[in-house]
């Protein structure tokens, strides 16, 4: 089995859109440290695979700015975490890559709230394999 290239993304928690009221208001939230991602990361690293973590949360990133930072790493997977109130952030970021990687690339999402998205989750449009966690860790 050759090594897999994973991309880990702490997903922000509220949108930062340019158009979004949110940046307009300044809108400051309390940081949610990637640290399940994080000993995920560690553990696949120590397995030999090439893994990187985007903490998008606290670089305060649009969905636009994820999606470029996707591509330009070109995963074999890519995990997300999702909660109740970002599940349309995290659909979005999904839903964005090019129909031309989506085959290549299978989507693990985890989190406390997968229980409860599942139907949600199964219903973004993407045509490769989303793999759901279910609960934290």
């Amino acid at each position: 089995m050759r090594n897999k290239k994973i991309l880990f993304v702490n997903t922000p928690v509220f949108s930062y859109e340019e158009e979004d009221s949110n940046l307009d208001r300044g809108v400051s939230e309390n940081y949610l440290p990637p640290i399940g991602l994080a000993y995920i990361a560690t553990h696949a690293k120590s397995l030999g695979q090439e893994v990187s973590v985007l903490d998008a949360n606290a670089m305060v990133m649009s969905t636009v700015n994820i999606q470029e930072q996707i591509h330009a790493y070109s995963p074999d997977v890519l995990g997300l975490n999702v909660f109740s109130t970002n599940a349309t952030i995290v659909q979005k970021i999904v839903e964005a890559i090019p129909c031309e990687m989506q085959e290549n690339v299978d989507i693990l999402v985890g989190g406390i709230s997968t229980r409860a998205l599942k139907e949600f989750i199964f219903d973004w449009k993407y045509d490769g394999r989303i793999i759901v966690v279910y609960g934290d860790g």
